[in-house]
């Protein structure tokens, strides 16, 4: 099953590699950005996602800084942030904007894979992508 057009935001050239070799895989047509001012930028230009994939801590804005200023212009497209910290008030944020899931690095391929379809209302199917972890 397709998963449509993600846009994928990390600094580290190694992650998006990664996320785009395990979303490709499932059918996903993947765009890249490499910080805050490029996913921002992409996401408010003509270039519509079906989920963005982006760091939480990357150069700004943040990740979370902008999934903030695409709530408030009214953009609910689907976010996973990606982040190495466990801070609840960092996951209580990102639940309060809506439409959006943390997922902790380093994460596996299966687990990804499993959030962006979980956002986008459709099943994991069984044999997930089982490569070695990303992010």
């Amino acid at each position: 099953m397709e998963l449509g057009r993600i846009l994928v935001a990390d600094d580290d050239l190694s992650v998006r590699e990664c996320i785009r070799f395990v979303l490709e895989k499932e059918g996903a047509t993947v765009f890249e950005a490499t910080n805050g001012t490029e996913l921002y930028e992409s996401l408010r230009g003509e270039g519509r996602f079906d989920v963005v994939v982006a760091d939480v801590l990357m150069p700004p804005p943040t990740g979370l800084r902008v999934l903030a200023l695409m709530r408030k212009a009214g953009v609910m497209v689907p976010f996973v942030l990606t982040t190495g910290l466990d801070d609840p008030d960092l996951r209580r944020s990102a639940a309060e904007l809506g439409n959006a899931e943390m997922l902790a690095k380093p994460f596996l391929p299966r687990d990804l894979v499993g959030v962006v379809r979980r956002l986008l209302g459709r099943e994991e199917p069984s044999g997930a992508a089982d490569e070695p972890g990303a992010g």
